[in-house]
């Protein structure tokens, strides 16, 4: 939810666009391209949720919540 509202924030996705698509009964959410330096491709990629792009974010919330006490 948090990478959600982070791309929302930052324009990457458009929730206009995103409510335009659910009014049509198709869902869709469209991520802008970036070019790949390796492959010289557009790709969206980079906004995936993969382990890649979002282990570090991912461990630190786990060491989060693993470390809070019990009430």
């Amino acid at each position: 939810l948090e990478r959600a509202l982070k791309f929302i924030k930052e324009d990457v996705i458009k929730v206009d666009d995103i409510l335009a698509s659910m009014a049509t009964g198709k869902f869709a959410i469209k991520l802008p391209k970036k070019l790949n330096k390796v492959t010289g491709k557009m790709s969206s990629g980079c906004y995936k949720f993969s382990f890649a792009n979002w282990h570090d974010e991912t461990e630190a919330y786990m060491m989060s919540i693993s470390s809070r006490n019990e009430e």
